[in-house]
């Protein structure tokens, strides 16, 4: 991650594809059946902080 912007996120992570593909298979998982319409953003809580 650009070190720039890190400053701006929640969790001390760099983040990796990983993380999307995770997040991915959980949404079109049974645990994610009672979950719709919903935007899911992967992102180490850098937009909650701006």
């Amino acid at each position: 991650m650009i070190e720039g912007h890190r400053h701006h996120q929640f969790l001390d992570l760099e983040g990796n594809e990983q993380d999307i593909v995770d997040a991915m298979l959980y949404l079109c998982s049974a645990k994610a059946r009672f979950v719709t319409g919903e935007t899911m953003r992967v992102t180490a809580g850098y937009a909650s902080s701006l």
